[in-house]
């Protein structure tokens, strides 16, 4: 139980500092600026989720094994230092395949990715080697430096590079105190062995948080060139409102995969299904209390964002939760190394979410409908990992 609850406190904080420093954002710049930022930003979260498949849940995976869990994450870290230069050149693309101008802020996010992508890999390992309480202190620094940004902008003093730049010292910050905690040993000269180890489940994962990863970005891509920067900046600011959400997701991503090791596969099931319909519950109870929140409270937190974040609100919360219930059953299928449904899944939420993105975004520019048509993205999604989990159990 105090394990969980230094889980459960660490995912609190991570989730807290990511989503904070987006409406510190949104109130320190235009609408439409702010449209362009969160494109940008996006990417970051789909590198993530990259990095999660390839290393992150590989690590969680070697929880039951100290030797192989220091090896797992030094191997990962140093995959992740060594192609530092790939992940900003990424960014960069990005950035210009979006005709996003890479004035400060810009540079800042992408310089912030590779740090970014480390400290994430590396709080997963502080979990699974059971010091959960090294991950909540590295996170719990980091969320404390957005929170020293949020009260200097309150006095209108605080740029939006400035904001940016206090972040990027926070995740420098929190990174160090992990390193210092779990000492990865940096090596090249065996990285190429363990990159080839178990290569097919790793490249099918990878492959699959790939294409669906990049989807985000892609269809938020779309409907800013398609819909607009305002119903672009919208649909942003109506995802960081349920942005604490995602608490729930990555911290069964946290525990459940660790823990499942130590479980039979029947009881793991159960609990794991279990858990996704309270995480679903209360993730729809979120959005409730979203959709009575006072006017003036949201737009103090998304400024001139808040009008159109408000009409994506009600579709937006059953998204998110029809999204909880999805990753559930996707970690099921992690857990039981049934790669090849991960990758057919993450398939069908891709060429779903796309599809209606585009679909809907080229025939209104109504935030409330395209919302919608992303909802509906999900509900396939859940259909095609409802199917996996029955075929993976004949």
């Amino acid at each position: 139980m105090r394990s969980r609850v230094w889980s459960l406190t660490d995912q609190v904080a991570a989730s807290a500092s990511n989503a904070l420093v987006v409406l510190l954002m949104a109130n320190t710049m235009q609408g439409s600026a702010f449209g362009a930022f969160a494109v940008t930003f996006s990417m970051i979260s789909f590198l993530i989720t990259l990095s999660r498949s390839a290393f992150a849940y590989p690590v969680s995976l070697a929880s039951d094994s100290p030797k192989r869990l220091r090896l797992e994450y030094s191997h990962a870290t140093s995959a992740l230092l060594l192609g530092a230069p790939a992940i900003v050149a990424v960014m960069i693309g990005w950035a210009l395949a979006a005709r996003i101008e890479l004035d400060l802020v810009a540079l800042l996010v992408v310089a912030s990715t590779p740090i970014v992508l480390v400290q994430d890999t590396l709080r997963y390992s502080a979990v699974a080697a059971k010091r959960p309480e090294v991950a909540a202190l590295a996170d719990g620094t980091w969320l404390v430096v957005v929170l020293i940004a949020i009260t200097i902008a309150a006095s209108g003093i605080l740029s939006a590079a400035a904001a940016m730049a206090l972040w990027l010292v926070g995740g420098f910050v929190s990174t160090a105190i992990l390193a210092l905690q779990l000492r990865p040993r940096l090596s090249l000269r065996s990285l190429p062995s363990w990159l080839t180890n178990s290569w097919q489940h790793r490249t099918a994962m990878s492959t699959g948080a790939l294409v669906a990863g990049a989807s985000i970005p892609v269809a938020g891509l779309a409907i800013l060139r398609l819909a607009g920067p305002g119903v672009a900046g919208g649909l942003a600011g109506a995802g960081q409102l349920m942005a604490p959400t995602n608490v729930l997701v990555a911290y069964l991503s946290l525990t459940l995969l660790a823990e499942g090791e130590k479980r039979a596969a029947q009881e793991a099931r159960r609990s794991s299904e279990r858990v996704g319909i309270y995480a679903a519950l209360a993730t729809l109870a979120w959005g409730i209390l979203l959709l009575l929140m006072p006017a003036s409270v949201g737009a103090l937190l998304l400024g001139e964002v808040w009008q159109e974040a408000r009409a994506a609100l009600p579709a937006i919360g059953i998204q998110y939760a029809i999204a909880v219930l999805a990753q559930t059953g996707t970690f099921e299928l992690i857990r039981e190394l049934q790669s090849r449904h991960v990758l057919t899944t993450s398939l069908a939420q891709a060429v779903s979410r796309l599809s209606l993105a585009v679909t809907v975004a080229a025939v209104t520019t109504s935030v409330a409908l395209i919302a919608w048509g992303q909802a509906a993205a999900m509900a396939i999604w859940l259909s095609a990992v409802l199917i996996a989990q029955a075929r993976s159990r004949r």
